[in-house]
């Protein structure tokens, strides 16, 4: 089974080692290599290495030339560049295979790239200029560079600026490392942030080009080294939703003992070396991933390196918004299947000749205007009512409403129809109390008794 070819990778290759293996390989684990270039200047309590980045490269450069190494000749000088990357991949990745030292390499050239920087620009950047630890913040140091590099690390990043290593990443340009569950409980969380926003810790705005995982690499623990590349499509995107798939299921059994990843894939040390290297995508098998274990128990290996607070997970907004999504479609969909309901419902009311049934007093209403289209009349709750067309009133409220409460006919309503007035009227009757005939008599008596009083 063979993954991450979307039209984006290049053509994928057979499960095999880039072609430098056997030159960089056989290198791992030899003392004389692995051995530290000594700085004698440690990490302070502000997370720098409080020494001047220039005495330090002059003292490596020293070392590597008295070394005896044939990879270095006592000729060769060590550049800044080349002298902050071998501490940037000693400082992330340490005593690993060669393909996860130049796959960590890569991505560290490429980001500096990104910015228009150069490598030793991008790992010194801070507020003091110093190598370090990671720090926060856009004026911070993107990727750590606190331990001194060995004498490998320092051949291996020669190596990838020189160019040697052909792209080994397809142009990786960020990395994290997954494989202690203390700093990332949700792996899926992380894809999906890192897949709407490049940033592990998620946004409040998915971006444009998302930052997704770009498969396996021939040599390379993906737990220990995950490398993401920006891709010219969004989270949302098919195909960044296929590249958030193939990462989950890359991801889904880590297998934590002791809170450390122990599913890691199984690179055989006799699998072929490549013909050629594509330069593009060298994702391979899954089945190199070992099945999970329930009771493995098993040594996580002299690779397991705690990255420290880092590495530290972010928030969950990748689940929030993919769970959003699916409620929105779910909600989209369950106002669709309403609609259709009530649009065929009402449909087959009106064939069933049952839209719309009249009530009570529609239907008296409708009878009575078909049989007095001039004129009505009626008592409603003891006042005298009549409706009658009337040429004085505006063309729009040709008839009235007249209501006798026990002093005369009065005018209280208008309208353009017999049945819109007759309505009103019904309204405004039911709404009040009759005046009592012989009571408004008395009072027009008295008041008249009052006018015409003679006062002493």
């Amino acid at each position: 089974m063979r993954w991450g070819h979307f039209g984006y990778f290049g053509d994928a290759d057979p499960t095999c080692y880039p072609t430098w293996h056997s030159q960089l390989a056989p290198l791992v684990g030899q003392p004389n290599y692995e051995a530290s270039i000594s700085s004698g200047c440690a990490l302070n309590a502000a997370g720098d290495i409080p020494c001047n980045p220039e005495a330090l490269r002059a003292a490596a450069e020293q070392q590597l030339q008295a070394s005896g190494l044939p990879e270095w000749p006592s000729s060769q000088a060590l550049s800044a560049d080349v002298y902050a990357l071998a501490r940037n991949i000693q400082s992330e990745v340490g005593a690993s295979t060669a393909e996860t030292r130049v796959a960590l390499a890569e991505t560290t050239v490429n980001q500096a790239a990104q910015r228009g920087q150069t490598v030793s620009q991008l790992v010194l950047t801070s507020h003091s200029g110093l190598f370090g630890e990671i720090q926060g913040g856009s004026t911070g140091r993107w990727t750590s560079s606190s331990q001194d590099p060995s004498f490998l690390a320092a051949i291996i990043a020669n190596f990838v600026l020189s160019g040697q290593s052909n792209n080994f990443t397809g142009g990786g340009n960020d990395q994290d490392g997954w494989e202690y569950q203390k700093y990332f409980p949700s792996i899926p969380n992380v894809i999906n942030n890192y897949a709407m926003c490049c940033d592990q810790k998620g946004c409040a705005t998915p971006v444009p080009n998302g930052c997704f995982w770009v498969g396996l690499l021939p040599g390379v623990d993906h737990y220990r080294l995950a490398v993401l590349k920006r891709y010219p499509f969004s989270y949302a995107s098919t195909d960044g939703q296929a590249l958030i798939q193939r990462a989950l299921q890359a991801y889904a059994n880590p297998g934590y003992v002791n809170g450390i990843a122990t599913n890691r894939p199984v690179w055989p040390a006799d699998m072929p070396v490549c013909s050629s290297d594509s330069g593009g995508d060298n994702s391979t098998d899954m089945a190199l991933i070992p099945p999970p274990s329930d009771s493995s128990g098993a040594d996580p290996g002299s690779d397991a390196q705690d990255p420290g607070p880092d590495r530290a997970s972010g928030s969950p907004w990748g689940v929030f918004w993919h769970y959003a999504t699916i409620a929105g479609a779910i909600v989209g969909l369950g106002l669709l299947g309403y609609g259709a309901y009530y649009y065929t419902r009402k449909r087959a009311a009106v064939a069933l000749g049952r839209h719309k049934k009249p009530t009570r007093r529609r239907r008296m209403l409708s009878e009575w205007t078909e049989e007095n289209p001039d004129s009505w009349e009626d008592t409603i709750n003891g006042f005298a009512v009549i409706v009658r067309p009337n040429a004085d009133l505006n063309p729009q409220r040709k008839f009235e409403g007249l209501l006798d409460d026990g002093t005369g006919f009065r005018r209280i309503f208008t309208g353009n129809t017999i049945a819109r007035v007759k309505s009103g009227v019904e309204k405004y009757a039911n709404k009040h109390k009759p005046v009592d005939r012989e009571d408004v008599e008395t009072k027009r008596v008295y008041r008249e008794m009052k006018r015409h009083e003679v006062k002493p």
